[in-house]
């Protein structure tokens, strides 16, 4: 046989080294790439997970905790508030108005914002003989459609601002929520309890005794009634029959 040229040769003897240091590139690279061992994480599982199941029932109870401090204190405010209310209310039907006031302030603030505290406490301060604090805490309410549109509401807002205004020397606006007070209710005992005084006050026993009559029913104003009783008598001791026409039959003692 021929002997193989010496480029062959040469050619098988470069082929030799090239394989190997494919081979040698190759476990090189998977030694690299070759994922690492995982790591034993099994003996420290439980402590994780007591952790995370202390801290969710830490939030859990910290969440109720401050619901139950809420609701603690929004027990005890309405409870305070309930008890002032309960206490202004019979102090004003004893006529205590000034522990009528103190007790309604107490419920709903120096400066509340319900209308229906504003015009009770108007109410009280007409009472109290302090008609410009009342004509304060009536101009605080924003009079709408809600209030107005609430007869009555409406009929002690008109009643309490026209006492208020007499009082203050605004005779004739003061006579004209009257008679609105009265439009909205015409046996609204206190509306026609402001009018019978303002005629009495004014030695007007006939102009009163529309509005007084209304009253007789209710003892509150036994005061009013006997005075105006003993002023119709002295006018028909005064006045000629003939202007005393025009009076109710009931009227005349």
């Amino acid at each position: 046989m021929p002997p193989k040229p010496k480029s062959q040769q040469s050619a098988k003897k470069s082929a030799t080294p090239t394989l190997s240091s494919a081979r040698s590139t190759s476990a090189a690279i998977k030694s690299v790439v070759a994922p690492s061992p995982p790591v034993e994480t099994a003996p420290f599982q439980g402590y994780y997970d007591s952790l995370l199941k202390f801290a969710t029932i830490r939030r859990i109870l910290l969440s109720a905790g401050i619901m139950a401090i809420f609701l603690c204190v929004a027990a005890l405010v309405i409870h305070h508030k309930s008890i002032a209310d309960l206490r202004a209310m019979r102090a004003q039907s004893i006529g205590n108005w000034s522990s009528a006031i103190r007790n309604f302030q107490s419920a709903y603030g120096a400066e509340p914002q319900a209308p229906e505290a504003n015009i009770t406490l108007a109410t009280c301060y007409v009472e109290e003989g302090k008609p410009a604090e009342a004509l304060k805490r009536l101009d605080a309410i924003p009079v709408t459609d809600n209030v107005l549109s609430n007869a009555p509401l409406a009929t002690l807002y008109y009643t309490a601002r026209g006492r208020a205004r007499i009082a203050t020397g605004t005779t004739e606006t003061g006579l004209a929520d009257l008679n609105s007070a009265l439009k909205i209710n015409p046996d609204a005992s206190s509306a026609n309890a402001a009018m019978g005084r303002y005629f009495l006050d004014k030695k007007s026993p006939v102009q009163a005794a529309p509005f007084v009559e209304k009253l007789t029913q209710n003892p509150k104003y036994d005061a009013l009634l006997k005075e105006y009783r003993t002023q119709f008598k002295q006018a028909v001791e005064e006045v000629p029959a003939a202007q005393l026409q025009d009076v109710p039959a009931k009227a005349k003692p």
